[in-house]
């Protein structure tokens, strides 16, 4: 095998569809770097198939990660246009419309075909003018090197696509975590708030029982002086209607028990008892300006995060140092 089918193999090959054998038709690539016609690997897969392989390398492969490869399927049409051309040239299809000659000249300036005649012509004479295999054989040997570039390119975009896809994954992971670590600071807060309003509560009904308590305490004080006084009372008005030896019997005592009662002092309101009243007060009006300070905290430490973040920023990407030297 000469040189030249060697190169001719070779580019075939890269341009030729593992499935069909033949030149790509609107190519796509596939994730491990393969590539095959757009139709073929969809046939080759079928319309109810779940487990996708790639037909070469039988790596599982995604059907929505289907690249088109544009630049690969313009390699294969230009080929695909020169080897139509060679064969034309080769087989004497190919004529000059203006001699009626073999079209067997190809002008690298103009990129036209043409006899030998034209090539005398002045149109071409300052032109560089080669055999069509000359120029096929340029062509090819310019394809194939430009082909195994691309292959480079594609393999780089493949790796950078797994890079920049796993940055995306580690971002949208550590955005994540953080809404699971405000999370958990929040329903630290909210725990605490829970606590709190139990525990002010439970004082609350601890001061509320003893309220009542002390109020049925009081209240049965003061029914106790009120029936004595109603006893007084009635003993005094039955002595009113005693005869006269009647009521002076047993006066001293009488007179004792009177003055008794007029002196007793009154069991008044218990006034340290509104003090828990007070306190609640107090605390109910406490309550707004911690909820206030809470929130502005929040608003103001946000604000002041997001400056500090703004400024990182600028320094870690040399943003101010320019933006100094530019001032």
């Amino acid at each position: 095998m000469s040189a030249a089918d060697s190169i001719e193999e070779m580019l075939h090959s890269e341009v030729t569809c593992y499935l069909c054998v033949h030149y790509f038709i609107n190519p796509v690539t596939l994730d491990c770097g393969h590539s095959f016609c757009h139709s073929c690997i969809l046939r080759s897969w079928g319309p109810f198939s779940l487990a996708r392989t790639c037909p070469r390398c039988q790596k599982a492969i995604l059907q929505t990660n289907l690249r088109p490869n544009d630049q690969l399927a313009n390699v294969a049409r230009l080929i695909r246009q020169l080897k139509d051309v060679a064969k034309q040239v080769a087989t004497g299809v190919r004529i000059c419309e203006e001699h009626e000659d073999d079209a067997t000249a190809f002008c690298m300036d103009d990129l036209v075909t043409f006899c030998l005649k034209c090539a005398e012509a002045r149109d071409h004479q300052q032109h560089d003018v080669v055999s069509v295999e000359e120029a096929a054989r340029t062509y090819t040997d310019s394809f194939i090197s430009r082909v195994r570039h691309l292959r480079k390119q594609e393999e780089e975009i493949v790796k950078q696509e797994k890079e920049v896809e796993k940055q995306w994954e580690d971002l949208i992971q550590q955005i994540g975590a953080e809404k699971g670590k405000m999370v958990e600071e929040f329903s630290k807060v909210h725990q605490l708030v829970e606590e709190q309003s139990s525990l002010w509560a439970s004082r609350v009904e601890e001061a509320l029982e003893e309220i009542k308590l002390k109020r049925s305490e009081h209240m049965a004080e003061l029914s106790k002086e009120h029936t004595i006084i109603k006893e007084t009372i009635w003993e005094l008005n039955w002595k009113c209607e005693q005869l006269p030896f009647d009521v002076l019997q047993d006066i001293g005592s009488t007179l004792e028990r009177c003055m008794k009662e007029m002196s007793v002092n009154r069991v008044a309101f218990p006034p340290g008892l509104r003090g828990d009243v007070w306190e609640l007060q107090n605390f109910n009006a406490f309550l707004p300006g911690v909820v206030k300070q809470f929130e502005e905290a929040l608003v103001s430490g946000y604000q002041q995060m997001k400056g500090f973040l703004f400024w990182n920023t600028l320094i870690c990407t040399g943003a101010y140092g320019r933006s100094k030297t530019q001032g």
